[in-house]
C-alpha cells in the first residue's frame, strides 16, 4: 500500500462537498468519480462569483529584522544597523498543483455553505481514507513517477495581510496553493492538493478525471 506523505495539517473528521448537479454528487458517492483541476484553471474560470485571478500565488507581510546600510558616493559601506520592520513576500507556484475542494463550515452548520456551489451536498466522514484512496489510484499510474504528494489542507484567507510570525520557504510554498483573499472566507474551504510534476501535467492537461471504481462507504449524499 503506497505511503501518504506526511501532511502539515490533520484534516477534520468530516468534510462537505457541494455539487451543482445531482448526477455529479451520486457519481462521487457511488463510483468515486471526481475531477481534479489545476490552480491555473480556477484562476481563469468563467464565473464571476467563483473566479480568483490570484490562485497559485501568495502575498503575505511578515515581521522581520531589517538591516539598513549607508553608502558613500563610491559605493563603500559607511554605516550599518538593524531595526524591526516588515517584509512583504510574494511568489507563485511552480509545480503543477491539482486541487479538489471541500468545505468545513463552523460546527458543521450547513446553512453556512454558500449557495453559489449548488444544492447537492455530500458528507465525507473519513477524509483520511479518502486521501488514501486517491493516493493508491494515482500511484498506480505510470506517469505519476511513484507515490504522489497529497494532502488535505485548510485554505487561509489572509492574502496580502500581516502574519504574526516569520514564515520559512516551506510555509511560503504552501501558501501558494492554500491562500485566498478575505473576500472568499465564506467558503470555509479545505483542499485536496495533489502536488504533481510537469510530466503529469503534460500527460493530462489542466483537468484529470479520477474514477476509483468503487462505492465510497464514507461518503453520503445528504439534504438540508
Amino acid at each position: 500500500m503506497p505511503d501518504i506523505c506526511k501532511v502539515l495539517y490533520e484534516p477534520p473528521s468530516v468534510l462537505y462537498r457541494v455539487f451543482d448537479k445531482k448526477e455529479y454528487a451520486l457519481a462521487f458517492v457511488e463510483t468515486g468519480n471526481l475531477r481534479l483541476k489545476t490552480l491555473s484553471h480556477f484562476a481563469n474560470v468563467k464565473d464571476e462569483l467563483r473566479v480568483d485571478a490570484t490562485e497559485g500565488s501568495f502575498s503575505i507581510q511578515t515581521p522581520s529584522e531589517i538591516i539598513k546600510v549607508g553608502m558613500n558616493q563610491s559605493g563603500e559601506i559607511i554605516s550599518q544597523h538593524s531595526e524591526s520592520g516588515v517584509i512583504h513576500c510574494r511568489g507563485e507556484v511552480v509545480n503543477p498543483i491539482y486541487i479538489y475542494c471541500f468545505s468545513n463550515p463552523p460546527n458543521g452548520n450547513l446553512s453556512f455553505l454558500s449557495p453559489k456551489f449548488g444544492e447537492y451536498i455530500v458528507r465525507v466522514d473519513d477524509p483520511v481514507q479518502f486521501i488514501q484512496d486517491i493516493t493508491e489510484h494515482l500511484s498506480s499510474i505510470d506517469f505519476c513517477l511513484g507515490s504522489p504528494v497529497i494532502e488535505i489542507v485548510p485554505v487561509v484567507y489572509n492574502k496580502g495581510f500581516m502574519s504574526d510570525q516569520t514564515l520559512d520557504n516551506s510555509a511560503h510554498f504552501q501558501l501558494s496553493y492554500t491562500q485566498k483573499p478575505a473576500s472568499f472566507s465564506d467558503e470555509y474551504e479545505y483542499r485536496l492538493a495533489v502536488i504533481s510534476t510537469i510530466q503529469f501535467c503534460n500527460e493530462v492537461g489542466d483537468e484529470y478525471d479520477v474514477n476509483l471504481g468503487k462505492t465510497l462507504p464514507y461518503a453520503t449524499l445528504i439534504s438540508l
